[in-house]
């Protein structure tokens, strides 16, 4: 696998927060989806790919991608896929060893609960279950696992990590670390027990034996 992929959606895109996120983790190849595409041309930013119907944005920015001699892949408006799951697939193609994605939440609900479902199928599809693909604003952090794994550092900066279950259930759960922890537990797809916990400890944990762990670490804006 090569270096960090970043996709930049048409959802509420943060100008600053996004900057210097890119600044801050450099990465291999970027993928633009419509309007994060505008985003790259007037911040000064060249993607490797645009992808989109570009029916919001206009073909006009399509052309004006391609004048910049920027790779475009235009799709009709009626498709299967949105176009943020089209720029995440693209972005896979380029086996990246991460993949961190902007501009999926916003005012857009259906479209953020089509991310959510886009997070979840690619940790379960184990061409691209190692990869891990994390939606980010200025205030959110979002996950999805299908094995343990340690408690990233920067998830300390956000007050409150919770926790859902996109299978039908995952199960044997040990949280370590938390203010809530909990030993061997079964989390339901339809559990909200899981919501506002906060680290205890810098090392914190997770294990669990299967299912699809969501995590959401997330902040008050």
């Amino acid at each position: 696998m090569s270096g960090r992929a970043v996709v930049l959606s048409g959802g509420v895109l943060e100008k600053d927060f996004i900057l210097r996120f890119l600044a801050d983790h450099p990465y291999e190849y970027l993928v633009a989806a419509e309007g994060g595409a505008a985003f790259c041309l007037a911040n000064g930013l060249a993607p490797d790919l645009a992808v989109g119907d570009f029916d919001t944005a206009g073909p006009d920015l399509a052309d004006q991608l391609e004048k910049e001699g920027i790779s475009v892949e235009r799709y009709p408006a009626r498709k299967d896929e949105p176009d943020t799951a089209i720029a995440l697939s693209a972005a896979f193609s380029f086996r990246p060893s991460e993949v961190d994605i902007f501009g999926a939440m916003g005012r857009r609900q259906d479209h953020f609960i089509a991310n959510l479902a886009m997070l979840g199928r690619a940790a379960m599809n184990p061409e691209t279950a190692k990869i891990p693909v994390v939606l980010y604003d200025a205030y959110n952090r979002i996950s999805a696992h299908t094995e343990s794994f340690e408690v990233p550092e920067e998830c300390g900066a956000y007050p409150y990590i919770s926790f859902f279950s996109f299978s039908d259930q995952v199960t044997g759960l040990d949280l370590k670390g938390f203010s809530y922890p909990t030993v061997n537990f079964t989390l339901h797809r339809t559990d909200v027990i899981g919501t506002s916990n906060y680290l205890t400890e810098r090392n914190a944990s997770v294990r669990f034996d299967s299912g699809v762990l969501i995590m959401a670490c997330a902040g008050d804006g």
